[in-house]
């Protein structure tokens, strides 16, 4: 169409050297384990695991609530962009206190 400024896709943006960073900062956390060891150390899920998924979905819903107070449009770009961010806090949490129930393993057996 003549005169209509073409969007880019998402693929096709230039990205930042700080986002660089940060995406490998972030790999090499979700490195540290992959979900089927965490789920294996995780074993059964206690109390206060469900609490501090609870919790991470409620601050998401929370950052959802304030980002539409600052004029946030809700869109099918802006909603997978949310349920993204949430799948990688609560993968991040999962492995956390996958992390966590090893480290207490190995110092019940009495490494360090």
């Amino acid at each position: 169409m003549k005169g209509r400024k073409q969007r880019r896709r998402p693929e096709q943006e230039k990205v930042s050297p700080e986002l660089v960073k940060v995406k490998g900062r972030l790999d090499r956390a979700l490195g540290l384990l992959d979900a089927d060891a965490a789920d294996e150390l995780a074993g059964e899920k206690s109390e206060e695991y469900g609490a501090l998924l609870d919790g991470v979905q409620a601050a998401n819903a929370l950052l959802w609530a304030t980002m539409q107070g600052f004029g946030l449009k809700k869109n099918p770009g802006s909603t997978r962009v949310m349920a993204q961010h949430q799948a990688i806090v609560l993968t991040l949490v999962h492995y956390g206190y996958a992390l966590g129930v090893r480290r207490g393993r190995d110092m019940m057996d009495g490494g360090s």
